[in-house]
């Protein structure tokens, strides 16, 4: 039996239970456990057994690479919390989704889609390289480089421009960033810089100064129906006027669009953006801090 003693493992345990808004009894009694074993694994007093850590990827769908070294996603699809918020979802919206995403007018057609889908079984990850705008190479099983526009400090403005008028000239002015994951998403990949020590309190969740932080796209509907609020709480935004802000998403009222953000060093909600003045959303699923981040001009 291979043990473990990492007081970051340790960490991101605890932090999970706390996601979960499980307490270390309930926690306990989920993996199938004593309350003693779940608190001495997150005190990091003790090694902590594979077989535990592995019931807990198991239970909960965690990603492998984030419990074992932090890198991407807490959890592999959705959590449990998002898979409840799915199903609370009305029926007529998810047809909808499905009637536009697969070009169909009727439900029943949707058979011979997964037909053909059936038919590509084990290919997908090589369709959706082959179609991806950004530069993808497959490693290996489970392994993938995606290399991809960087936006710098110096040129959000310009990549700002880019965004509100459609008709200026393409900004090309990006660094190329690279960054491994275990899956890829169909949407584009982009990295900014943290400037400052808003989002640095210390803690394994910090974002330090010159940070990169990477995300991939997704669309305001997905915020708006809270599908990825509650896992990816760190994201990078793209506002009209702010330009990029790297922040918590502390709550979201679907009402009024109007989205809370938080630093992390003083842990108080400051900002409030409404919605309609987002123009790119990206929840960060990769941070790394190079030895230089900025390109001089």
């Amino acid at each position: 039996m291979v043990d473990f003693q990492d007081n970051k493992i340790s960490e991101r345990l605890k932090y999970l239970r706390k996601q979960l808004n499980l307490n270390q009894k309930e926690f306990a009694e989920r993996i199938g456990y004593k309350q003693n074993t779940v608190s001495e694994a997150e005190t990091g007093k003790r090694s902590i057994a594979k077989r535990y850590l592995e019931t807990v990827v198991d239970k909960f769908n965690v990603s492998h690479a984030w419990l074992f070294t932090g890198i991407g996603t807490m959890f592999d699809g959705f959590s449990p919390d998002q898979e409840q918020q799915i199903r609370e979802i009305p029926r007529e919206h998810f047809e909808d989704i499905i009637k536009k995403a697969f070009k169909i007018d009727r439900l029943e057609d949707l058979s011979e889609v997964v037909n053909k889908l059936d038919a590509f079984a084990g290919g997908l990850d090589k369709v959706a390289i082959g179609n991806h705008k950004d530069k993808i190479t497959q490693l290996g099983p489970h392994k993938f480089r995606v290399a991809h526009k960087l936006v710098p400090p110096f040129a959000e403005d310009a990549y700002l421009k880019s965004l509100l008028s459609p008709t200026s000239e393409n900004f090309n002015d990006y660094e190329t960033h690279e960054v491994l994951f275990s899956s890829v998403s169909f949407t584009e990949y982009r990295s900014f810089i943290m400037v400052g020590d808003l989002m640095d309190d210390g803690t394994i969740d910090s974002i330090p100064d010159r940070t990169v932080v990477t995300g991939y796209s997704i669309g305001k509907d997905y915020l708006l129906y809270s599908m990825f609020y509650d896992n990816y709480f760190q994201w990078a935004i793209v506002h009209s006027e702010k330009k990029v802000l790297i922040r918590e998403i502390t709550d979201f009222n679907k009402d009024t669009g109007e989205i809370s953000l938080k630093c992390l060093k003083n842990g108080e909600v400051g900002e409030v953006i409404n919605i309609d003045d987002v123009l790119e959303l990206y929840p960060v699923v990769s941070k790394t801090l190079p030895e230089s981040c900025f390109r001089k001009k």
